[in-house]
């Protein structure tokens, strides 16, 4: 599952959610869904993507949220995911950058142009690696899971071919031992 969370210091957190399963367990808890859409199966799709990024830099530009944060579970290997949150707005200098472009720097178009063009596309960027991210950890858990079900199936089928073998052991020594009595009987008469 895949959130974006928005919080506003005057009225509290809502919600962006993908997927089914933590859009009902979220609003079974109470907390404000402002947006949900299904979770691609199979890949991540541009259109939810940008959807998505509209809609939160939508809300932060027109003030109704404060802060947007991603919550997903982040891929480690196909055995491990990390349940993460990043800040997605506002977009923070990064430690250790300057105030300013060094004065030899020309930018074409102008730097304010050039960010108004480049930082929705980052916001977009951020989106898609937490929802591929997040995508990646759920196949990978299910893998891990079928994995597990098969190993326990193929486990529970050797225990269960072992307590045949014995049970139909013990039908033929008893059919066995009945035979050898009736044929000791019919001799002694």
């Amino acid at each position: 599952q895949f959130v974006a969370g928005m919080r506003d210091k005057g009225a509290g957190s809502s919600l962006a959610v993908f997927g089914k399963k933590g859009k009902a367990f979220l609003s079974r808890r109470g907390y404000s869904i402002a947006y949900s859409a299904t979770m691609p199966a199979t890949e991540v799709h541009q259109g939810d993507v940008r959807a998505l990024s509209a809609f939160v830099q939508n809300a932060f530009i027109k003030g109704e949220a404060d802060e947007v944060y991603l919550v997903y579970s982040r891929f480690i290997s196909a055995i491990s995911q990390r349940p993460t949150t990043t800040k997605l707005l506002p977009i923070e200098r990064p430690e250790g950058a300057g105030s300013h472009a060094p004065a030899d720097i020309i930018f074409q178009p102008d730097a304010k142009g050039l960010l108004d063009r480049l930082l929705p596309r980052y916001v977009d960027v951020l989106i898609y690696r937490a929802m591929a991210e997040a995508m990646a950890s759920e196949h990978g858990a299910r893998m891990t899971s079928m994995t597990s079900a098969s190993n326990n199936a193929v486990e529970m089928i050797g225990d269960l071919t072992l307590t045949y073998n014995r049970v139909r052991q013990a039908a033929i020594t008893t059919e066995l031992t009945e035979i050898v009595g009736g044929a000791e009987a019919l001799q002694a008469k």
